[in-house]
């Protein structure tokens, strides 16, 4: 289970358990809260081809200079054994929108090359997030059957193609919905 952590997020969980192939589960406690300088777990588990199952919600921040959301992008790629993810992985995300890392592709990848993930957590309040982008976010998904209320920037209006090969190689995949 993740500690208490204090100090600032975002140089402390940046790929915090990338090619960790024998840790089978991580559980993450209630009340964690960090005072971070923006929300930047690029990569929390990346490359991580022993992971099965994540419970528990990322921490929230509680104070700190920047309390908006930097970087989720390939928070989940190539973890091609897991299965479960907690459906309130997400929840904590912070209520402020961000243009700080624009440039890195938000959002991108997240769940990519999943093979064995049948449910992805709930990703409605991701439209919070500025300039959220969904490309290759479910590519070689191939055991999702169903990806549902999909959070989209609604805080202007979309100038480029957020969503190319979101869910390219999704064999199952039978509904997509956005959020209303």
């Amino acid at each position: 289970v993740m500690p208490v952590i204090t100090g600032r997020i975002s140089s402390q969980m940046k790929s915090a358990f990338s090619y960790m192939n024998k840790l089978k589960m991580i559980g993450f406690r209630d009340d964690l809260t960090v005072y971070g300088e923006g929300y930047h777990i690029q990569s929390l588990f990346d490359y991580n081809q022993g992971v099965e199952e994540i419970e528990g919600k990322l921490p929230a921040i509680s104070a700190g200079y920047d309390t908006t959301i930097a970087n989720i992008g390939y928070v989940f790629r190539d973890c091609n054994k897991l299965r479960t993810i907690s459906e309130d992985f997400f929840a904590n995300l912070p209520t402020q929108p961000s243009g700080t890392f624009t440039s890195l592709g938000l959002g991108s990848a997240m769940f990519q090359r999943c093979a064995s993930l049948r449910k992805l957590p709930n990703i409605k309040n991701l439209n919070r997030i500025v300039q959220v982008t969904y490309n290759s976010m479910c590519d070689s998904c191939y055991a999702l059957d169903e990806v549902r209320d999909i959070g989209v920037y609604t805080y202007s209006a979309m100038t480029s193609n957020r969503f190319a090969s979101a869910f390219s190689s999704c064999y199952r995949l039978k509904a997509v919905t956005f959020e209303t």
